[in-house]
């Protein structure tokens, strides 16, 4: 310990009881001493130290003075002073800062005793500075009128003379991981800092002094209410509104320890990334169900272990019911799926049924006849007819197909639109999974035919009308020249 450390630490032992006012950052003390004296007054160990400042009253003014050789200077010579008997207030202001030596916690709070820092707690103090939010913060206290000391996952809270054999710790990830969640999804917005947590107070044995269980209670009602109506009241709607009153327990028995330990399995219970805003609704049901419409931290506290067994017991019951509503919803979509998979491979039996019509009719004699010899046996208006009625077939069956693309589309379009209504935020229901398992070789199947089809159908209007434009235009005539060499080689 420097030894500028131990003369500010020796001065607040000997004057706590001057001072006349502290600060979360600085310690304001006002001490008295004879003018003659003042080199043997506790201040005169504090010249030359950074963070403390000085001013010095005498004679009923503020002197311009800033330390103690300046005030001396007053008086004229060296040794003037010496002379001087009347009184001289000195008040001397500490930044706190200096005593975290080395910024050894970077989340560093100091307090002249444990009474006055429970005093000012959630008043004075409305909230800390989380500098770091993933450090734990840590409260030292100079003097303590009671054994304790405390810490959970955010906080440490300890006298001052243990501060050089403790070292700094994070806050447990999976701690901060909560925080995260519940301050995302508070709906009312009243955490939105570590002070704001409930959790941050409290701990799973209701081992945190008084004052901690207050303002963790507060918090815990303002987290799971709908709005505040003043400071010290808010409205909380499930099965009927209740108005709570935030008001502070006095003293620590065996019901209120046990009440906040249940608060804290409660708080831990509704923190949930998927399931937030479901256990919230239903500890709002139960906290109304047990509590009157105006009721106070202790009638929740006498029943904070029965809403906690309720509400987990209503929880098991929900998850039950939404086991089955999910099977239910499987099983109908599975059907679905199956059903509007057996329609795909109607429609794809349709197209191939299309295919063989297409591939039967030019196979029938009245083609083969009439192209052996384009210049002997029929006349040209009935070859005419003919290619033109089979170039308007081929072309009816080619419009065809986009009728059955339209209808696959049209019916996987609806089973979309089902799954989406019925299987909503439920991954493994999705589309996209149940697609995958159920239409994709039904899909790829019908792609491949209908592309097939069109394809062959092109090639058919093709060499028809061709024919048509060869025999009565002149153009194209390769088309015909190629089909007489198919059919009869000998002719070239």
């Amino acid at each position: 310990m420097s030894e500028s450390l131990e003369s500010i630490l020796s001065f607040l032992n000997t004057n706590q009881h001057n001072i006349v006012n502290e600060t979360i950052t600085s310690i304001k003390f006002k001490v008295d001493t004879v003018v003659n004296e003042i080199d043997s007054s506790d201040v005169a160990n504090l010249q030359n130290i950074e963070n403390l400042t000085f001013s010095f009253e005498y004679d009923g003014n503020i002197t311009g003075a800033k330390s103690i050789e300046e005030f001396k200077n007053l008086f004229g010579n060296d040794t003037n002073y010496l002379k001087v008997i009347k009184l001289v207030s000195i008040t001397v202001n500490v930044k706190k800062s200096c005593l975290n030596t080395n910024n050894k916690f970077e989340n560093f709070y100091f307090f002249s005793s444990y009474t006055h820092f429970k005093e000012k707690f959630g008043n004075v103090y409305k909230k800390f500075d989380w500098k770091k939010s993933g450090k734990k913060i840590y409260i030292f206290c100079f003097s303590m009128d009671e054994e304790m000391e405390y810490q959970n996952d955010f906080i440490h809270l300890l006298l001052f003379d243990k501060f050089s054999i403790i070292s700094e710790k994070d806050i447990r990830l999976e701690a901060l991981k909560k925080f995260n969640v519940f301050k995302e999804r508070n709906e009312n917005k009243t955490v939105n800092s570590l002070f704001n947590y409930p959790l941050t107070w409290i701990d799973s044995e209701g081992k945190s002094p008084i004052f901690f269980m207050n303002h963790s209670l507060n918090l815990f009602f303002e987290s799971v209410s709908i709005e505040a109506f003043d400071t010290n009241r808010v409205l909380i709607k499930g099965y009927k509104n209740i108005y709570f009153e935030k008001n502070l327990i006095e003293g620590i028995d065996g019901e209120i320890k046990e009440g906040v330990i249940f608060t804290f399995k409660l708080l831990t219970f509704l923190i949930d990334e998927d399931k937030f805003y479901d256990k919230l609704l239903i500890i709002r049901n139960n906290i109304t169900l047990y509590l009157n419409t105006n009721s106070s931290i202790k009638d929740y506290l006498e029943k904070a272990k029965e809403i906690y067994k309720t509400v987990t017991h209503n929880f098991d019951l929900y998850i039950q019911n939404e086991i089955k509503v999910f099977l239910e919803q499987k099983n109908a979509l599975l059907h679905e799926f199956i059903s509007v998979s057996k329609q795909l491979g109607e429609i794809i039996n349709d197209l191939t049924a299309q295919l063989r019509n297409v591939g039967a009719s030019l196979l029938g004699t009245i083609f083969i006849g009439l192209v052996s010899d384009f210049n002997t046996e029929f006349s040209i208006p009935g070859i005419n007819l003919i290619l033109l009625s089979y170039s308007i077939f081929f072309i009816i069956n080619f419009g065809i197909t986009f009728s059955h693309s339209k209808q696959f589309k049209n019916t996987k379009s609806l089973l979309e639109n089902y799954t989406r209504t019925i299987a909503v935020n439920n991954e493994e229901l999705s589309y996209k999974n149940l697609e995958e398992q159920y239409l994709k070789e039904p899909s790829i199947n019908f792609n491949c035919i209908v592309s097939s089809t069109r394809f062959f159908l092109i090639c058919l209007i093709i060499i028809f009308l061709g024919c048509y434009i060869s025999i009565n235009f002149g153009i194209f005539t390769c088309i015909t020249d190629a089909i007489k060499f198919l059919l009869n080689p000998s002719i070239s």
